[in-house]
This record gives C-alpha cells, structure tokens and sequence, in this order.
C-alpha cells in the first residue's frame, strides 16, 4: 500500500509539472481568481486536480514572477499543452526560455520592483519637501525680537555726550573727540584703548559667569534670539594649575533649547565638544567637532570664540586690518545703559561700501567701571538707499560676575549639577 501511494504521487507531481511549466505563461487578462476559485485539492480526483492546474497557471505564473523564480515566456493553446512531453529529471524543461536569454529575464521582475520602490520613495520625499517648504512660509514665524535694550539717553532723558566725567587717570579717560581728531588716523585712539583692555583683561581676569544673549545672522536668515548661561575660565600657562581655555553653556532660550548643556575646553576630548539633549532624547553624551555643520546650526561662531576677550582680540585684529583701508568715522558716547550698567560706546562706521570692510558699522560697549568689554553690535549696509543697517550679530553679557573661583569640576561633564547623561 505505501508503495502504491507513493507511487501514485511521483505520477501526480510529474503529470502537474508538465501543465504547470507549459500554463505558467498564461496571459492574465482575465480574473481568474474571480471565476475560477481554489478548489480542494485533496477531495478531487487526479484529472480534476490537473484541470485546476491547468486553468490557474497564470496565477502561479505571476507569483512566480514577482519572486524571481520564472521568466517572460509565450502562451501556449490548452490541447497543445496537454500534448507536451513530461519533464524528467534527464530531460530539462525548456519552455521558461522560449525567445528569452537568462541575462534579460531573470533581471526583468527584480528591475521592475527595484523601480516600484524608488517611486514610492521618490513620492514620500516630495510630500516631505512640499509640507517643510509650506510650513517654513506659513507656518508659526519665530519670535527676531530682542530682550536687550541699548538706552543711550542719560537719567534726566538727555542725550549723551562726549564730555560725561569719567573718573580721572581710567583707561575710558584717555579717548574723547579732541584724541580722536588729532590722531594720524581716526582708528589709532581706538586700538590703543582695545589693546590695553586686552592686557588687562588678562592680567585681572581668570574667569567669571555671565548670561550670554546673542543674535546672529547665519546663511543670510536672522536667528531667533539665543540666551545661555556661561561658565568662563581664561587659560593659564604658569602658576600650579595650567588650564587650557575652558567654556560651560546652558542654553535658556528658544524654548526648543532650554536645558541643553555644552562643554568644551582646548585640549579635552580631542577638541571635541561634549553636549546632551533634554527629555528622552537625553540619552547619550554627544561629541561634536566645534566648527562642525551640527555645532554650528544657528551661530556664526564656534564655541572657542565665545567670551568677551575673544570679541575684544577680534575687533582689534579687524581694526588693524580696516586700518590699511579706506576711510572711516569714529564716534564716542558715554553713559549708556545696559541692563543697569554705564557704558562706553566706541563706535566705528564704513560710510562707504568696499570689498576689504566686513561690516557697514561696528560698535562696542566697555563698561565703565570694570573697563571691560560687556557688549558688541556689527550691522552691514542698508539693503536700499536711505534704509536701515542690518543688523549681523550682537552679543551681550549681563550679570556678570567676575572671579568667582571657577576649577575643573565646573567643566565636567559628570559634575552631579549637570545632566549630562553616563559614559
């Protein structure tokens, strides 16, 4: 008996074989499916079964096209089929390459599928696209106002002027319009005072805490008002304690920053930066190059260039440079107040437009007391005749506080105040 069966099996699969390899070709114009469901197999007979085969090759046809498993062949008439010798093991089935070479058919189905994928794809990118471009035009403007106001009127509503006292033999004293007028060229008076306020910056400053409030103009688009609080320490190369230049920041606003820390000191980390994100994403320290695209989305300028000394060293860099070019106006005004804090206001303007100049004007705010440098505006030409400067960048330091004993722990990221995440 399981001779038999077995037998009767082997006959069946090769009988099916035959019809199958000569139906698979079967146009599928019609819907087969439709009009010829799937019988039951084991309740027919074996001509039944056949039959069913036969009527339905089209379906397993393209089933096995859709798989890689056949190619493209010709149909073929039902009587011619049934007449078609039985595939043997000694004897390959030749039909599945009737006008039809292997390199161009068993590439076909994965060529059509490959090219269904990257059509969906390409759809899904230009829905992407389309919704930022119409969110960015119409959606929620962020908020370009400033919290910081620059009043330059004196406390009985006057405008300020040249000739406010200021404390006798102070290094603001030696600057008024009489220096600037006689000097070999209106800039000198100016770098003269930068430079001795950089030196002793470095000689009475080793660090202190502020909140830093900026705006800057990146890519042409004006960002959103960024405020951070920062953690300072100049770097020191005598004494027993050496430290290269060390910088803490946490971000108070936009709101979409608020809590995210940043961590950078020159000669950590392979200069690298170290920063966390807040709520579940804080998950992991993130290490950033500092001049990198990411580290530098919405600022014009790495980490390593934050801090009043550095504004100071690069607006006089650029003074000397701006020296050897061109004319340019040079204007004094005392007591402006910012946040509470008398100021000094050096201003230098470009009245004409050339290649060599930077900005349209420049102006830096030292306070009056600490005769430090605690603010700086740059604007660029008007944009029409008769306009308004546009604003480039501005940078304010407000509560300050200077020489507050700052050591490494306060440039750790483990510091238990902090909420960076594990190693």
């Amino acid at each position: 008996m399981l001779l038999g069966s077995l037998s009767y099996r082997k006959s069946l699969k090769t009988k099916a074989g035959g019809f199958i390899d000569a139906f698979l070709a079967e146009p599928t114009k019609t819907k087969i499916l439709n009009q010829n469901p799937k019988p039951r197999l084991k309740h027919r007979s074996r001509n039944k079964a056949l039959d069913w085969f036969c009527e339905n090759g089209a379906v397993l046809r393209n089933f096995k096209l859709a798989k890689g498993y056949a190619s493209e062949v010709p149909a073929l008439p039902r009587d011619q089929a049934n007449r078609n010798p039985k595939p043997t093991m000694d004897t390959p089935n030749t039909s599945s390459t009737i006008n039809s070479s292997p390199s161009d058919t068993q590439g076909q189905p994965r060529r059509i599928a490959m090219r269904s994928c990257w059509s969906r794809v390409g759809w899904c990118l230009l829905l992407l696209i389309v919704g930022w471009v119409g969110w960015t035009r119409f959606g929620p403007q962020p908020d370009l106002s400033s919290t910081i106001t620059v009043d330059q009127t004196s406390p009985d509503g006057q405008s300020t002027n040249d000739d406010t006292p200021i404390v006798e033999g102070s290094l603001l004293s030696r600057i008024d319009e009489t220096t600037i007028a006689n000097a070999a060229h209106p800039l000198d008076p100016i770098l003269e005072v930068a430079e001795q306020a950089l030196a002793q910056t470095d000689n009475t400053v080793a660090d202190y805490t502020a909140r830093i409030v900026s705006q800057a103009r990146v890519k042409g688009n004006l960002q959103p008002e960024q405020q951070m609080d920062c953690k300072i320490r100049h770097a020191r190369t005598e004494g027993d304690d050496p430290c290269g230049f060390s910088v803490y920041l946490k971000f108070v606003k936009p709101q979409a920053s608020a809590d995210q820390e940043v961590i950078w000191v020159d000669g950590w980390n392979e200069g690298n930066l170290v920063a966390h994100l807040t709520g579940w994403k804080n998950a992991m320290r993130i290490y950033l190059a500092p001049d990198s695209m990411l580290a530098m989305r919405n600022s014009a300028h790495p980490i390593m260039d934050v801090g009043f000394r550095n504004l100071l060293s690069k607006m006089l860099e650029k003074g000397k440079q701006d020296r050897e070019h061109g004319e340019c106006e040079v204007n004094v005004k005392r007591n402006i107040q910012i946040e509470g804090r008398k100021c000094v206001m050096l201003e230098v303007k470009h009245p004409v437009k050339q290649d060599e100049f930077e900005f349209h004007i420049a102006r830096i705010y030292l306070d009056q007391e600490l005769e430090i440098p605690i603010a700086y505006e740059g604007f660029t030409w008007p944009e029409e005749q008769g306009g308004e400067p546009v604003l480039q960048e501005k940078y304010f330091y407000t509560n300050l506080k200077i020489n507050v004993g700052l050591t490494d722990i306060d440039f750790d990221p483990s510091n238990p105040d902090y909420d960076y995440p594990g190693k």
